[in-house]
């Protein structure tokens, strides 16, 4: 009796925590754990909920929504919501993901049961102090239940630094709580639940600059996951295996060996595989290795821009200054048309009566008359410019990109914002004085996640240019045939679906290739470049590349392309990316123009 008293103590205690399981009628939900950093500077937080019909004959229609009820003011994610139908006796498992904004201080969210009715259920176990864009930017590195405890310890001796203040301190006064190493430059959480329940969606990693996992867990998670893991990696993510793990097939040629292990450069990202899975034989340079790949996980986040400094680094529209003269001169002229011309014409004919209704009428058409001046000057349709880069692996049939959206629109657009759901999106939204928690600024936005990423409102206002940075990993199949002409050239058809402006093809031996202004399905013969001129590109040019301020990204690629371009590859300068959806319906592109990566087979 002693024996089992002991097993099911320790299994509580070691169980996975997770939420209190809530009924409604006959539907359950219950929020699955969350790790808890101190401080989020970017990527999204995932809360997942388990949600389950306890019906052996009722469908049932729902909508959930976090946070619940007012939600206060302020520079904020207001809501997020998402449809759910389930059939009777089903379960599932939703998310519903924070972009990079302070969340409300919502203490619940709700379940909108149709025909049945709303409920709340408490969340403040997970209320969320997350410190989007503070200026102190921690690197934030998660770590598997598989790893162990002296980890954190070992970090210390390289991220901690020189310096007390920078040593992390060790928080255990509660034994239920999963262990937290905090530095001045980084903290470490172990994760809540076991490896077979983490994320099957890359999104629930992109706010981790790190992830450190065994070879084991690699081999003994379920496949969803661990493709999550790799596509948080070509992200540029940085993926840390403790033991002899071999990558995917595709990542074999992306390989380089180094003292202790090997590294993965797929992708923006790195995965680092440390031959021996024990801490202690992992030298200072491997730990080094750690450190650097994760600082350069976080380095793009360095680069969050104000929104002023945002519109002047990647303006939308030429001009947003307000047609001072000509509204002035047509408010002149209405006034001395309603008033003394009005007066005088209709005075010397004895009909001041008819002053009643010619005032209004004035004023009725001068409103008319700003109101198509403005639209004569600006249109009615937003404006948007798009500029990134493109890895597209043909062999993997996989295009992961980066880049920067701008907007700008007349009015305020009606249907927001649409993205799939593979895309990670960070908005400027910080000015100089801001300040997260102050709920002084800014406006309450709403997300949809039910079938795609819909930002519906509080991300575009009429006349406010609105930015945006973007990273996302999708399946795509576009690619650019090459072939050799009996002549010896080389010749290319564009499969990307979108008109070529420049393009750059390197062969087998380093040489490299170019043509301009190739047609979307046309086939165009290369010219060799000088002999001098070879492809020089590394493996960890791209990642070095990342690590940089997104905005003049394709200025760097297109003004050295054989610094980047390595043997088999090519760089496509396109004017409409096919991979980086332009997010606003029915708007003008404007100056867009991104630089396609192709690694051929």
């Amino acid at each position: 009796m002693v024996v089992l008293t002991v097993f099911v103590g320790l299994t509580v205690l070691f169980s996975p925590v997770r939420a209190a399981r809530e009924i409604f009628e006959d539907v359950a939900v219950s929020l699955l754990p969350i790790e808890q950093f101190r401080q989020s500077t970017h990527g999204y937080l995932e809360y997942r909920f388990e949600i389950e019909n306890l019906s052996p004959e009722k469908n049932h229609s729902m909508e959930l929504i976090f946070p619940a009820g007012d939600s206060g003011s302020g520079d904020r994610v207001q809501e997020m919501t998402r449809r759910i139908e389930l059939s009777p006796s089903s379960r599932i498992q939703v998310s519903l993901w924070q972009p990079p904004v302070p969340i409300s201080w919502g203490d619940f969210a709700q379940l909108n049961i149709e025909g049945v009715g709303k409920f709340k259920f408490p969340m403040s176990r997970y209320n969320h102090g997350f410190e989007y864009h503070n200026p102190d930017i921690r690197e934030c590195i998660l770590i598997s239940r598989s790893i162990g405890g002296e980890f954190v310890t070992e970090a210390d001796k390289i991220f901690g630094g020189e310096g007390g203040d920078r040593r992390p301190q060790m928080r255990r006064s509660n034994p239920l709580m999963p262990m937290i190493g905090i530095g001045g430059e980084y903290e470490i959480k172990r994760a809540e639940v076991p490896i077979d329940q983490w994320s099957s969606h890359w999104l629930g990693y992109s706010r981790y600059d790190t992830v450190v996992v065994t070879a084991e867990d690699m081999l003994s998670m379920p496949a969803g996951i661990r493709t999550a893991l790799l596509r948080y990696t070509e992200c540029g993510g940085s993926l840390v295996v403790a033991g002899p793990w071999q990558g995917p097939q595709e990542w074999q040629g992306y390989k380089e060996s180094i003292s202790g292990g090997w590294i993965y450069y797929c992708g923006f990202g790195q995965c680092l595989v440390l031959a021996a899975p024990e801490m202690n034989q992992w030298s200072e340079a491997l730990w080094q290795q750690i450190k650097d790949g994760s600082e350069s996980s976080k380095r793009p986040w360095l680069y969050v821009k104000t929104v002023v400094q945002a519109n002047e680094q990647f303006s939308v529209v030429e001009s947003l200054a307000v047609p001072v003269r000509g509204l002035f001169v047509l408010i002149m002229l209405f006034a001395v048309v309603i008033g003394p011309l009005n007066l005088l014409f209709f005075s010397r004919r004895g009909r001041r009566i008819r002053l009643l209704w010619t005032v209004p009428l004035l004023s009725l058409l001068t409103s008319a008359a700003v109101f198509a001046y403005a639209i004569a000057a600006e249109g009615l349709s937003g404006h948007t410019r798009i500029e990134g880069l493109t890895i597209l692996d043909e062999k993997a049939h996989r295009a992961t990109s980066i880049g920067w959206l701008g907007y700008y629109s007349p009015l305020t657009p009606g249907s927001g914002l649409i993205f799939d759901n593979d895309s990670e999106i960070t908005p400027q939204i910080i000015s100089d004085s801001y300040s997260p928690f102050r709920g002084d600024k800014g406006r309450g936005r709403v997300i949809d996640w039910t079938s795609r990423q819909h930002f519906i409102a509080g991300w575009v206002t009429a006349r406010v240019p609105a930015h945006f940075m973007i990273r996302k990993s999708q399946s795509r199949r576009e690619r650019i045939t090459v072939r050799e002409t009996q002549e010896g050239n080389v010749n290319i058809v564009n499969g990307l679906g979108v008109d070529i402006k420049q393009l750059w093809l390197a062969d087998r031996e380093g040489r490299i290739h170019q043509a301009g202004d190739i047609a979307a399905g046309a086939s165009c013969d290369l010219s060799l470049m000088p002999v001098n001129v070879r492809a020089g590109g590394s493996l960890y040019s791209l990642r070095k590349l990342y690590a940089q301020d997104w905005v003049g990204t394709v200025d760097r690629v297109t003004k050295s392309p054989e610094s980047y371009l390595r043997p088999e590859c090519y760089l496509a300068v396109v004017e409409k990316s096919p991979f980086i959806e332009p997010g606003l319906a029915d708007a003008d592109l404007e100056q867009s123009q991104s630089v396609v990566y192709g690694i051929m087979e």
